[in-house]
């Protein structure tokens, strides 16, 4: 469970819940859950992957609306909290290349990056050594739809997510 800090929810208010089903011989995601409300605005999904298909079912309850839709996908598709444990096992060496797939709310996003360095940064929690990483997201069934991404892992055993942006 998460949400926005008091700062940041005067601007954009999120509250999150999120959990995920994974096939702990493979390592690969089975289900995906997610109840999120943004400004105000509940919305509910479930994700099914079907590796052998190539699909990723979802459906979703979002301002009044049920939908139900399937979006073809790779075989190693993430959902976004896989994606980051996949990337933690990772070694992370300053301007190794990553790239994989990522299903979030309907769609699948191809998410290619760099690890940029080191740095030191403060959050409300503190200040961490952290693993930079930086890239962009694009989504693949629009490919004028684009976002850059940044995260900072703990430069640690156990490379904990303690900031992250996206635009």
């Amino acid at each position: 469970r998460g949400k926005t800090n008091s700062f940041f929810s005067k601007i954009n208010k999120v509250r999150a819940f999120v959990e995920n089903e994974i096939d702990y011989r493979t390592g690969q995601t089975v289900s995906f859950h997610e109840e999120v409300t943004e400004k105000d605005t509940p919305r509910e999904s479930f994700y099914t992957f079907d590796r052998e298909k190539g699909k990723v079912r979802v459906k979703t309850k979002y301002a009044g609306r049920n939908l139900d839709d399937s979006v073809a996908a790779s075989r190693q598709v993430h959902d976004f909290l896989s994606a980051l444990y996949y990337v933690r096992n990772l070694p992370l060496l300053k301007g190794q290349g990553l790239c994989f797939e990522v299903s979030y709310f309907r769609h699948i996003w191809k998410v290619t990056g760099t690890v940029i360095g080191k740095e030191r940064i403060q959050t409300p929690a503190g200040f961490f050594n952290t693993i930079v990483l930086d890239g962009t997201a694009l989504r693949m069934d629009d490919r004028s739809r684009t976002r850059h991404v940044t995260v900072w892992l703990t430069d640690d055993q156990w490379r904990i997510p303690v900031k992250a942006s996206s635009n």
